[in-house]
């Protein structure tokens, strides 16, 4: 089978050769990490540590033309882990060449995309698969090869994406905190394609913006970022491997601008998503609410917003999201000072296992370039039925330092 993959070469080649002659202009940025996980809980497997160290490098680099209509963009990534090996990895984030032409803009490589607009989770965010051992719920992504044609019309924007290849998500090894028990083993994942990870994959997206109304309309084939599992026949630490299937997928994204308040809405309709039991099931979720902001709050200086969302997905019990009948309310501060130091709480409270997720972050610069964050995580989950018990002793303290250049 002819493997989509040297298209994307075909095409880096040829947009480069299309720039103007003449240099490049050459940027070099990135930025390394030291990070430390305080577990506040005894471990429920004997070989999980309290203590977890890890460090961190991305460096990036950007060569753009001196018709500023092409841009080529390399970013890397590499995390080193002192107790689990599957959190040792490394990862092309982007390998991509941009070139504009008047409305249109051309990308052939590997890149990262973000859609949404709700705080607690991002439903209609489907092509790049989560970097799930950077973190618990996190918003890092492995970075995703792609052909996409990006078109500016004067009522909005038009997306085309071909998607060749598809990414695996990653998981905590068994020498891992933070995952289920037993754990997954991510390298054995199945497929219920016979092109497995080459299916293709098609996407659009269309935003417009009206006043003070953003809207959001897109639509995804291919394989489900989203896996399910399977119970491994051979015993071992690790007892699941994942498995992904063929989806479609319409999405709806809308915020609205008040006064004081942003009113938000995402929602999905997908087809032949894979449930918990290995079923292919079509379903709803959708997660609606509000983030109301307060000013001059503490000496006058600080911006208080507090929020709101409900998350309802109508697989309910055998839905693969964590958050399917789950409340969630918060507050993010911002000083607004020279430091930008900035504070988020969270609190999950789900209505059918009666579980509840507790989050916080505080971020703060010290000097020109380098960040101090602290992230707590609580979850207090007594339902052995839910698929995400295994976290109930995973309470941690994460502190990370992080110096850009």
């Amino acid at each position: 089978m002819t493997r989509p993959l040297p298209l994307i070469g075909i095409s880096l080649w040829s947009a480069a050769t299309a720039a103007s002659p003449g240099s490049w202009q050459l940027q070099t940025q990135g930025h390394v990490e030291l990070q430390n996980r305080s577990f506040t809980h005894q471990a429920k497997a004997p070989q999980d540590n309290d203590e977890q160290f890890s460090y961190a490098l991305s460096p990036q680099l950007k060569a753009v033309s001196t018709d500023r209509q092409t841009r080529l963009t390399a970013t890397a990534f590499y995390r080193n882990d002192q107790r689990d090996d599957c959190r040792t990895h490394w990862d092309i984030r982007e390998l991509k060449l941009d070139r504009q032409s008047g409305a249109t803009s051309l990308t052939a490589g590997v890149d990262r995309v973000f859609w949404g607009k709700a705080e607690s989770q991002n439903l209609v965010d489907v092509i790049n698969t989560s970097d799930s051992v950077e973190g618990v719920f996190t918003d890092e992504k492995l970075g995703q090869p792609m052909l996409r044609a990006q078109y500016a019309l004067p009522d909005g924007n038009l997306e085309l994406y071909y998607l060749p290849y598809s990414r695996k998500a990653t998981f905590s090894g068994a020498d891992g905190r933070l995952r289920t028990h037993p754990g997954i083993d991510g390298s054995k994942a199945q497929y219920t394609t016979s092109a497995r990870q080459w299916t293709p994959g098609f996407a659009l997206r269309w935003d417009t913006q009206n006043g003070d109304l953003e809207t959001g309309v897109s639509a995804f084939h291919g394989l489900s970022r989203d896996p399910s599992f399977i119970a491994l026949p051979e015993p071992g630490a690790l007892g699941y491997a994942p498995v992904y299937g063929a989806i479609s997928q319409l999405g709806l994204d809308a915020q609205y601008a008040g006064t004081a308040t942003l009113y938000k809405l995402e929602s999905i309709y997908r087809w032949r998503q894979l449930d918990l039991h290995l079923r292919e099931r079509n379903y709803l979720a959708w997660t609606a609410g509000l983030e109301h902001t307060i000013g001059a709050v503490l000496l006058g200086t600080g911006d208080l917003g507090l929020i709101l969302e409900y998350n309802r997905d109508s697989l309910g019990r055998a839905s693969i999201n964590a958050l399917q009948n789950d409340l969630v309310v918060g507050a993010r501060y911002s000083l607004n000072d020279s430091a930008d130091t900035d504070a988020l709480f969270t609190a999950s409270l789900d209505q059918t296992y009666g579980s509840r997720l507790y989050a916080f972050k505080l971020g703060r610069r010290i000097g020109q370039a380098t960040r101090l964050s602290l992230e707590a995580f609580v979850p207090k989950l007594d339902a052995p039925r839910e698929f995400i018990h295994g976290y109930r002793a995973d309470a941690v303290i994460t502190t990370s330092l992080r110096h850009y250049w």
